[in-house]
Formats: C-alpha cells, structure tokens, sequence
C-alpha cells in the first residue's frame, strides 16, 4: 500500500521474480504505463545484467508503429550507467524527458507520434549541445 500511495519512498525494492512482476506492474502505472517502464536485472555474483523494456512484445499492436519506445530508450541509459557511462546515460534520460516536456511521444501518452517518429526526436535530443543555465 505504501509503495503504491508514496513510491518516492523507495529507492530500490529487491524481490523475487514473481513479487517483482507484481510490484512492477503496479508502480509503472504511476508513471505513465508500461510504454515508459525500464529495467535491470543485475547479478551481483558476476556483475552480468540484462536491460530491457518491461513492457513485453505487445503482439496486440505489433506492426502498427504505435508502440511507445521510452521503455527500451530508458534500458539503454540503464545499461550505459551499468557500464560507468554517467554522463551519456544522463543524457539519455535528459533527451527523453525533453521529448515527453515537449509533447512528442506516442497515443498513449496523449500525443500523435510514431514509435519512429518518436525514437526520431530522442535521436535529435541527442544530437543537440548540452544547454546549460
């Protein structure tokens, strides 16, 4: 119940498989749905990982060019601070957050974009000179 009233509560959560299924489910709601969800599993014996989005294949909107890219966008700046990248994982996140700021994203984060159209616009996010204040 905490977890799904204040999630600002937690930094890391360390479960099972199934508990973590459960659990990431319920808090990527909170954060705008499964097109949005990163994640890392990290083995701590071998420092061996795996970054992928959570939301699975989708099959039921595969081909339509309306899936939202965030999620394996947000894995790659996972799997590039894994490997000591700060600054470029940053600036992942920094170019997605730019294109959700801007309204650039896909139907069901309330824009018009193209899982291309979108992947685009984190691309050209990317490619600007870092603003500074």
């Amino acid at each position: 119940m905490r977890l799904a009233t204040d999630p600002t509560a937690f930094d890391v959560i360390v479960t099972n498989n199934a508990y973590g299924d459960i659990l990431s489910d319920l808090t990527v709601a909170l954060a705008g749905g499964l097109g949005v969800a990163a994640s890392a599993n990290l083995n701590p014996a071998t420092g061996q990982a795996l970054f992928e989005p959570v939301h699975g294949s989708a099959p039921d909107i595969a081909g339509t060019g309306t899936a939202n890219p965030f999620g394996a966008i947000l894995s790659v700046a996972l799997l590039t601070e894994h490997l000591g990248r700060i600054q470029e994982a940053d600036a992942v996140r920094r170019a997605v957050a730019a294109a959700v700021a801007a309204g650039r994203v896909t139907p069901n984060l309330g824009g018009s974009l193209s899982t291309k159209e979108v992947g685009t616009v984190v691309l050209a996010e990317l490619r600007r000179p870092l603003r500074r204040p």
